[in-house]
């Protein structure tokens, strides 16, 4: 099993930006649901780019187009709840995960250490502790609530539906992972 840390390919793909900005006052996806959701108007930033699969939205989500989003539905619904957003000429599906696991070996993991304090500030390079990945093939860490992760077991979850159907809009970085002691 592989874990990789996912994120969007935007300098290489087309991104949404919100027409406007005050959603961003309320809307934050932290491991929480989105009670009362009003799909926001979005809008293409630059549509001179290649079209991907998955478009950059929001940190710690993943958002699709709404005609690929039936390859990937069984992972998305397993790890979140999936919000509408409405684009000018597309609708797109934006993924609020909502599966955080604790699964961050502290000890192994790289930090970036407050040099006053000597306080961790924030995970640098995290290590997985293998035994406590979740169900859910795309998942968070409280540790860092604003990346997504994905573990990749061959033929089944997120990214086998991604590479399968060789989707674009994605990279993924892999992550260590430890037998848990």
């Amino acid at each position: 099993m592989t874990v990789y840390k996912i994120t969007t390919a935007s300098n290489d793909h087309q991104r949404l930006v919100a027409e406007d900005d005050a959603i961003w006052k309320h809307v934050r996806f932290d491991c929480s649901p989105r009670k009362d959701w009003i799909p926001p108007k979005v809008r293409i930033f630059d549509p001179t780019k290649p079209k991907g699969d998955f478009l950059s939205f929001a940190s710690g989500s993943l958002t699709v187009r709404s005609e690929k989003l039936e390859l990937v539905r069984s992972s998305f619904e397993m790890a979140g709840e999936t919000l509408l957003l409405d684009g000018q000429n597309e609708r797109y599906w934006c993924l609020n995960i909502l599966t955080c696991v604790n699964c961050v070996d502290e000890e192994a993991s790289e930090w970036l250490i407050d040099p006053k304090s000597g306080k961790r500030i924030t995970l640098k390079k995290p290590v997985f502790r293998r035994g406590f990945l979740a169900t859910s093939s795309i998942f968070k860490v409280p540790q860092q609530p604003g990346s997504v992760y994905v573990w990749d077991d061959e033929n089944e979850g997120f990214f086998f539906e991604y590479q399968s159907n060789k989707m674009t809009g994605l990279r993924f970085d892999p992550i260590a992972l430890v037998d848990p002691t």
